[in-house]
């Protein structure tokens, strides 16, 4: 395989503002396109895996098992470098050995699982300012119920210790103490895993310090779950903090490095742990989610950020999210919100929302200037061309036509002491980059205001602005709305995902003093640590959460939102926008997280009555009887496939579902100390059987009869159609899978004669538009493509995710180098004969070993 390029998205935030069988597929027809093949298994450090073990690590069968395997490796001639070690919690090793002998490490009988070591990358929040931003009270907390938990019941998750892994923390910053690990210090744990500078192919640089000042991610998530600072709190302000820098200055971690520091906060005593990070479209069978799984299973929470990648559709969660144990949080809109603005001095002030400016240039204070459209001569303003004068002026331009540099440049030619650049499309308003350093301040709004800007001045002739680096809150136009880019469930094992929704839109909270001390970011890296937060509470609340019941009150007094008539879907905001308040009082719970429905084809469920009804009993553990009455709401149904099997770009909304129907009496009555049974059927009969859509609802509880608890819901969610049948592979027509000359990467057809050298390398480039379970690659003769003739090694493509849109190219190679072995023999890697045709052939298992996809190359003749 060729050196993986770094490109998947960790969860950092998306703007910021400083302040079965089907049969052989047939070969693709040839195409012009020229498909990048560097790419190889996207995402992966070459020569680099971790062997999960056989056996508990603290029993002696574990341990032999572990000695056995290097063991067995040296018998084999095969050279390796063991990197860390996991077996405090996960019998497992991270390796370097080379990827050709993958098959032989699995095929040894003492190896549980082998992962290739995951390599990913992303942005860090901001750069240095000279502008400090002040403490405000986050906007949040009266929505969530965090203000009233506070205040009332005076929780603030004192005595709680809390890890938090991400980019380490600026602790010097007020609202953290100002201190790390001496006495009385709120940060009295932590690890620095990586160093400043550490890309994941060279060394890492470790120290105990976790100090964050050229990132900025993790001092904002630490600031919204624990910061404490005058107005701003965040969540649980007095938790006690253990920090674990995974991700360096420039976010560059890889999987190894995170088992690190969840395998440290365990060892640290952290009873929450937040993993505001992740791998795309993860597998909860990836390390990084069975270190988690396992973890949570020790009686500890684990949060994560669902991800990024909602453009994606379903099935983009991150691992370690997807993981079974760990809480998936996605992100919610809230309300209001801060931002950066400016004042149109009209008959009154008009506020007008803006990006921030360059980081290099010193505070805004523009007070009484004209704002004037930079128009040319043809009467245009997208300032790409000489404008009009404007001496003393803010030029307002059009987003466009010519870059943001040509636009200022002109800008300042012309005389003018600012820059206002409107979108040109819907769109929030963000940060203005340029090639060279702008003399003049430049920053960003949104169309609407450019619009409504540009009519106040052709009515008013002149209109003044004021502009100073002040916030205001402003009202959000999609209050509950679940975000297009926050990632969606199931998980790829089918599971239903995320579990809850929480503030992570244009979130206010602490930077790095360099970086100006505060500002706004958004992501599910901001919903995550939220959730964490109340997680904290409920524990300093006396709440186990070695227990259902302490999930049960996380998830279930959630408040699922609507869109339309109906829910927004369970696969993209989980059981609702998080309540702390409802949480910490709540005293009934349910014993499962969802209702789960399934693929249809699941014989553990419908076998061949295509209907399940599911009971389980509501527990009471409080003092008081609690009265509902239960009722079922629908939510949307998605699918991420068009008319022709082919991915979308956003989800479709439809109304496949199946008949949902509560069984059990809907007057529902829970006495202290005692349950009651909660039956609800669910029947996929008359659903088409190839919709694939992605059905979900909630069975709603609402108090009555003066009972003062929190009303629940459970989320309901599963799959209209049968695994096996899903489009796995795109349609012929988008060009892929194919076969390619590595060197080359056009598209072939016929017979193709390869001679193994100097990059003249058959190799396959496929696109998958789900995660499947396994790749099985084997290489055939033309004349009967469904027969093993040999094996090549692939044994760890197992568990891969779809492709992604946030990655550098969509679609993963295989380059087969010409060698092969035959089992049961994997060590012994000979090459293919030569002078003969063959063809390589692709068996892809969707959910499992059964009905496999297949594919098969056009012809391959190997040269001599």
């Amino acid at each position: 395989m060729p050196n993986a390029t770094i490109h998947w998205l960790w969860l950092l935030g998306l703007s910021v503002t400083i302040c079965g069988c089907t049969g052989v597929i047939a070969a693709t027809a040839e195409s012009e396109a020229r498909w990048n093949t560097q790419y190889g298994l996207i995402n992966t450090v070459p020569d680099s895996f971790i062997i999960h073990f056989d056996g508990d690590p603290e029993t002696t069968v574990g341990q032999k098992n572990a000695a056995d395997f290097f063991t067995q490796l040296r018998s084999l001639g095969i050279s390796y470098t063991i990197g860390f070690n996991y077996t405090a919690v996960m019998n497992a090793a991270s390796v370097k050995v080379e990827e050709k002998y993958a098959d032989a490490m699995t095929s040894l009988s003492m190896t549980q699982n082998l992962w290739p070591v995951h390599l990913n990358s992303a942005e860090p929040l901001g750069n240095s300012s000279v502008r400090a931003l002040p403490a405000l009270a986050p906007l949040e907390h009266e929505i969530t119920g965090v203000k009233k938990v506070h205040d009332t019941l005076k929780y603030t998750g004192k005595g709680v210790k809390v890890g938090i892994l991400d980019s380490g923390l600026d602790y010097t910053h007020p609202a953290f103490g100002g201190c790390f690990k001496t006495s009385g210090c709120r940060v009295q744990y932590g690890y620095d895993f990586v160093g400043d500078s550490y890309t994941g192919s060279n060394a890492p640089v470790p120290d105990d310090d976790p100090m964050d000042q050229c990132n900025g991610h993790g001092t904002h998530v630490a600031g919204t779950l624990a910061g404490n600072d005058g107005n701003f709190r965040g969540v649980a302000p007095d938790a006690t903090l253990g920090i674990y820098r995974v991700l360096a200055c420039n976010s560059l971690t890889t999987s190894a490095v995170v088992l690190q520091g969840m395998l440290r906060a365990y060892k640290d005593g952290m009873q929450v742990i937040n993993l505001s990070l992740g791998l795309s479209g993860g597998w909860g069978s990836w390390a990084e989610a069975e270190m988690a799984n396992l973890i949570t299973q020790k009686g500890i929470v684990i949060v994560g950020a669902a991800g990024n990648d909602g453009e994606s559709g379903l099935f983009s969660l991150n691992s370690p999210a997807v993981a079974p144990g760990v809480v998936a949080v996605s992100a919610m809109e809230m309300p209001k919100f801060y931002s950066l603005y400016f004042n149109l001095t009209l008959e009154e002030n008009v506020p007008i929302r803006r990006s921030d400016h360059q980081s290099y240039l010193p505070k805004l204070s523009i007070l009484g200037k004209q704002l004037r459209p930079a128009t040319n001569a043809n009467g245009d303003d997208f300032g790409c061309g000489s404008v009009v004068d404007l001496a003393g002026t803010v030029g307002l331009v059009q987003r466009g036509s010519c870059s943001l540099t040509i636009k200022a440049l002109n800008l300042i030619q012309a005389g003018a002491i600012g820059m206002v650049v409107y979108n040109n499309a819907t769109g929030e308003p963000g940060i203005l980059y340029f090639e060279q350093e702008i003399s003049i301040p430049a920053f960003s709004i949104t169309q609407v205001d450019g619009k409504y800007i540009l009519d106040e001045i052709a009515k008013r002739g002149v209109v003044r602005v004021r502009i100073s680096d002040d916030l205001f809150p402003f009202n959000n136009t999609k209050p509950y709305n679940t975000p297009g880019f926050t990632s969606m469930g199931p998980s790829p094992e089918g599971q239903p995902k995320p579990e809850l929704s929480a503030p992570g839109v244009n979130i206010y909270s602490c930077l790095p003093q360099k970086m100006g001390s505060y500002g706004t970011a958004t992501g599910s890296s901001m919903a995550s640590p939220y959730v964490a937060g109340v997680a904290a509470l409920l524990i300093q609340a006396g709440k186990t959460a070695s227990t259902e019941q302490f999930y049960s009150a996380l998830i279930h007094t959630a408040t699922p939102q609507m869109t339309g008539d109906s829910y927004i879907s369970a696969a993209h905001q989980g059981a609702g926008l998080v309540n702390a308040y409802g949480a910490v009082t709540s005293d009934v719970s349910y014993p499962d997280r969802f209702l789960f429905g399934g693929f249809w084809d699941d014989g553990d469920l419908y076998a061949s009555a295509n209907e399940y009804t599911f009971s389980k009993a509501l527990t009471n553990t409080g003092k008081a009887a609690a009265a509902y009455t239960a009722s079922f709401g629908y939510a949307q149904s998605l699918t991420s496939f068009d008319s022709n099997k082919q991915l979308t770009a956003t989800p479709i909304v439809g109304t496949i579902r199946p008949k949902v129907t509560i069984k059990s009496s809907t007057s529902v009555t829970v006495k202290p100390g005692s349950t009651n049974l909660l039956k609800v059927n669910v029947n996929h009969n008359g659903i088409a059987e190839n919709s694939f859509f992605v059905y979900s609802g909630y069975v709603l509880f609402k108090p009555t009869s003066g009972y003062t608890g929190s009303a629940l819901s459970i989320p309901l969610a599963g799959m209209a159609y049968e695994s096996f049948k899903a489009p796995v592979l795109p349609p012929i027509s988008a060009g892929l899978p194919c076969l390619v000359r590595y060197s080359e990467g056009n598209c072939l057809s016929g017979t193709n004669t390869f001679t193994f050298k100097d990059g003249d390398f058959p190799a396959v480039v496929f696109r998958l538009q789900l995660p499947i379970y396994r790749l099985r690659i084997r290489i055939a003769k033309p004349s009967t493509p469904n027969q093993i003739h040999a094996s090549v090694p692939e044994n760890h493509y197992f568990n891969l995710a779809k492709n992604m849109r946030s990655q550098a190219v969509g679609y993963y190679t295989y380059r087969w180098d010409g060698n092969v072995y035959h089992t049961p023999y994997p060590d012994r890697i000979v090459p293919i004969v030569p002078n003969k045709d063959y063809v390589i052939t692709f068996w892809i298992y969707v959910m499992n070993t059964r009905n496999p996809v297949l594919y098969s190359t056009p012809i391959i003749r190997v040269s001599s």
